[in-house]
């Protein structure tokens, strides 16, 4: 493993900056010797060496022919810090390194609270909130009970979010409708009122 001076926010700005990159990633696989740097769990480092001959996996677990390893240059820990860091691995540990990464990256989202929500359970909760959605061979049917209100969509969540933007827009006619009648009113009660009348001495 190296650590570079590679400032991720110069990206888009340093013309040098896909060029350094490489660098970086050459450097790496350079200070491994050309040997992918993962450590088994028994202490042993994995065998994969650059431009190493292997058999690739063809059907049936039968061998298919022959591979060229490609080692690579693998960003590790913080990648938003203008000290970079690289590793060497294959691709296969390479893969691995970020599929860890992403799940540890979902169990965060889980610690602040997130969770999956079945479809079942949306449609569950939504039996007493006065939107039914029910799923059908063309798609998922929704409608706002007592109202006129309905319609399709492909998925659940799209027929939920369909509904509640019709309830919206249904909602700001009525507010403007009401807006409206309470100015007749207004009106009304002024013309039933009239100015004072003049009561001579």
């Amino acid at each position: 493993m190296i650590e570079v001076e590679l400032d991720p926010a110069t990206k888009h700005t340093d013309p040098h900056y896909k060029r350094k990159l490489r660098e970086a990633k050459r450097a790496c696989k350079e200070a491994a010797k050309w040997q992918c740097e993962y450590i088994h769990p028994n202490g042993q480092r994995c065998s994969a060496r650059q431009s190493q001959l292997r058999r690739k996996k063809g059907r049936h677990g039968e061998p298919d022919g022959w591979s060229v390893m490609r080692l690579h240059g693998c960003h590790v820990g913080n990648k938003q810090v203008p000290q970079q860091q690289f590793i060497c691995f294959c691709p296969k540990h390479h893969a691995e390194y970020d599929r860890g990464i992403e799940l540890q990256e979902q169990v965060f989202c889980y610690r602040r609270g997130y969770q999956m929500t079945s479809t079942d359970a949306l449609l569950a909760e939504l039996q007493d909130s006065g939107i039914s959605v029910w799923e059908e061979t063309d798609g998922y049917h929704w409608r706002v009970d007592e109202t006129d209100l309905v319609g399709r969509r492909t998925t659940a969540i799209g027929a939920v979010c369909a509904a509640i933007r019709q309830l919206s827009c249904q909602w700001a006619v009525t507010k403007r409708e009401l807006d409206l009648l309470r100015k007749q009113i207004a009106t009304l009660q002024t013309c039933m009122t009239g100015p004072p009348e003049f009561v001579p001495l």
